[in-house]
């Protein structure tokens, strides 16, 4: 078993993997009494149905036994109320079906609440753990 440490999740640390979205990176655009909004601050341009879940976040294991990913689209994490732990790989070899991560270029991320990631296709990730 390989230990990971948690780093710290910026746009430069996480754009092998992705995207980071921050509001705080981008002018607000609207705002009145008690609301600020912040749009746009990304896009994602997919060319199949854009399914939506919601997912409840446990705490994280003390072993991750596997590894996820979609080649035909990105993916949107966002983490609204509490601090997560996601771990990523690298999206290569997107058409071979045999293709598996690699422990040596996995890395574990911590996004603070209100932060939101969008995956590249083909990236691999855990759930996010809180």
């Amino acid at each position: 078993m390989k230990s990971l440490a948690i780093q710290q999740l910026t746009a430069e640390s996480f754009a092998p993997y992705g995207r980071v979205i921050e509001h705080l990176d981008h002018p607000c655009t609207k705002s009145g009494p008690g609301w600020v909004c912040f749009s746009p601050v990304d896009f994602m341009l997919p060319d199949a149905p854009l399914g939506v879940g919601m997912v409840h976040c446990e705490r994280v294991p003390e072993e991750l036994e596997a590894l996820e990913r979609h080649v035909s689209r990105e993916e949107l994490l966002w983490t609204t109320t509490e601090n997560l732990v996601m771990a990523v790989d690298l999206p290569i070899h997107l058409g071979d079906e045999y293709a598996r991560p690699n422990a040596d270029t996995t890395k574990v991320f911590l996004l603070k609440a209100g932060q939101a990631v969008i995956l590249n296709r083909g990236t691999w990730h855990s759930p996010a753990f809180t």
